[in-house]
């Protein structure tokens, strides 16, 4: 049997706080820098001494691997797994989703919202669902920036993600698609209540989703983001288009939370919350518009909220839906240096009262998207970091349903 390719080349594309872990046999985890995995072995450096001589541990001492991108294998590596498993480790390419495998072998790409020590909700992406399981029901959780959490022992764990390795292969090394692609038609408050939101906004409104790079230069030379990116590589700036299409759908499951007459008045708040954490700042408005009169007024964004829960709790049930986010103008540069783009959605409202609808609307909304960069501190050193925030969010066009 050949050596299997070794996952060294890889390791400076990804983000610097994953963490390269084997799990022994002994079910001990051990983190370190990876050298080489094949089939004969796995080399390593200790953490503790990068400058030191590698270390090799045999196929009988190991249990499973996992690179800093959240990619694993399972020992021993059978002849059909080497070939076409392994190769795929090597090629693995950062992530703008989570994988959560479970414990009846379902593979779930996602986008995680609320984590619990008791439960995980997150929006499905395959499916546009938003959906709950219990923790309990779960293998592990491979985050988007390289992390992973075992929620079983390495031991009951290792069948099952050796059964399941192929699938979990297939979404590491699929080419990046546009968001607007995997998306479902609409979203409904039919689906599970979950609660989907990036981590609230810090001082520097950076949650560390965003790659930390070199200010560069700020020149302006060039009207579009393609053509000046401001240190930002063509595929981090892929990436953070995508990722306001999943703020935006964020934006949009949270909506059908706060107007659901189900979701009790705490959880209601707490989306509140989360919800004003995925703009820029809470200074971000959001337009409505009268059916009647064609008046239109801009609210702040938790003002608009805290309208849109008293407004539906006028019902006894409310449906929202929504459809067509996509980018209705590309990302481009503004004179204060940040990146501007507008992302449309259609959004439909019904309210019903025992069990007729009583008032309908259809409203086309643009929402201004901004790409900034801000100084983060971490541990003491204080880095350039880009990321994506909602801005304000107007009125195209209202009519009745």
């Amino acid at each position: 049997m050949k050596p299997l390719v070794t996952i060294i080349s890889f390791l400076v594309l990804l983000p610097a706080y994953a963490q390269d872990v084997i799990y022994q046999s002994d079910e001990s985890a051990l983190k370190c820098k990876l050298i080489e995995v094949s089939d004969k072995r796995v080399k390593y450096k200790s953490l503790q001494n990068l400058k030191g001589p590698d270390r090799v541990l045999e196929p009988d001492e190991i249990l499973m691997v996992f690179s800093e991108s959240g990619n694993y294998i399972v020992f021993p590596v059978d002849d059909s797994y080497a070939a076409s498993a392994m190769p795929s480790v090597a090629t693995a390419t950062p992530r703008n989703f989570d994988i959560i495998i479970t414990k009846d072998q379902q593979v779930i790409k996602s986008s995680i919202g609320e984590n619990s020590p008791e439960s995980l909700q997150f929006k499905n992406l395959l499916t546009g669902q938003a959906q709950t399981l219990e923790k309990s029901k779960l293998v592990v959780i491979l985050y988007k920036d390289g992390k992973h959490e075992l929620l079983i022992t390495p031991n009951d764990a290792a069948p099952v993600l050796k059964s399941v390795k192929k699938q979990v292969d297939g979404l590491f090394t699929e080419k990046s698609v546009p968001v607007e692609k995997e998306r479902v038609a609409t979203n409904t408050t039919s689906v599970n209540q979950t609660v989907v939101s990036t981590k609230n906004n810090t001082n520097e409104k950076a949650n560390g989703g965003g790659p930390s790079v070199a200010s560069g230069n700020t020149s302006q030379s060039g009207n579009t983001a393609n053509k000046d990116t401001y240190g930002l590589s063509p595929e981090q700036f892929e990436e953070f288009k995508n990722k306001a299409l999943i703020k935006t759908d964020e934006f949009t499951v949270n909506l059908q939370i706060i107007t659901d007459v189900n979701t009790s008045r705490e959880k209601a708040n707490k989306t509140i919350d989360l919800t004003t954490g995925l703009f820029v700042n809470e200074d971000a408005r959001v337009e409505v518009s009268n059916i009647n009169t064609g008046i239109k007024n801009k609210y702040k964004i938790r003002g608009y909220l805290d309208r849109l829960l008293t407004r539906s709790s006028q019902y006894s049930k409310v449906e929202l839906e929504f459809a067509d986010i996509s980018y209705a103008s590309e990302f481009r540069k503004g004179q204060d240096g940040n990146y501007y783009a507008v992302i449309s959605f259609v959004q439909t409202f019904k309210g019903f009262k025992d069990g007729i609808m009583v008032y309908g609307d259809v409203t086309e909304r643009n929402a201004t998207v901004i790409l900034k960069l801000y100084d983060k501190d971490e541990e003491g050193v204080t880095k350039k970091v880009w990321d994506v925030f909602l801005a304000d969010v107007g009125v195209v066009e209202t009519r009745k349903q």
